[in-house]
């Protein structure tokens, strides 16, 4: 018996030393577009023949694995658009600030 409370205030021990230690401090990680990352995305122009679902899909697949933020995920696949779908979010599009609005 003597033995495990030895061995609980000894456990006890080492979590209040980790406790005060508080949280980890690691930075998050922010991979930056690059050239071959954002082409990567087709050029889009709104035409009929072309799915804006299947670009917002390739947009978010692209975005979540280069760690982007929703700033530069607007920024990345706003690039991207040629046509009248420049023409639009140049007219009604650049209102909005991230990709998540």
């Amino acid at each position: 018996m003597a033995q495990i409370l030895a061995a609980l205030v000894n456990t006890q021990a080492l979590l209040t030393n980790t406790l005060s230690r508080g949280p980890p401090t690691t930075s998050p990680i922010q991979i930056h577009s690059t050239s071959d990352t954002s082409s990567s995305i087709p050029l889009f122009d709104g035409t009929p023949q072309q799915s804006a679902h299947e670009l917002i899909t390739q947009v978010e697949r692209i975005a979540a694995l280069a760690h982007w933020t929703p700033s530069l995920t607007l920024v990345t696949a706003a690039s991207r658009l040629t046509g009248s779908a420049k023409d639009w979010h140049s007219a009604y599009g650049s209102q909005y600030d991230t990709w998540e609005q």
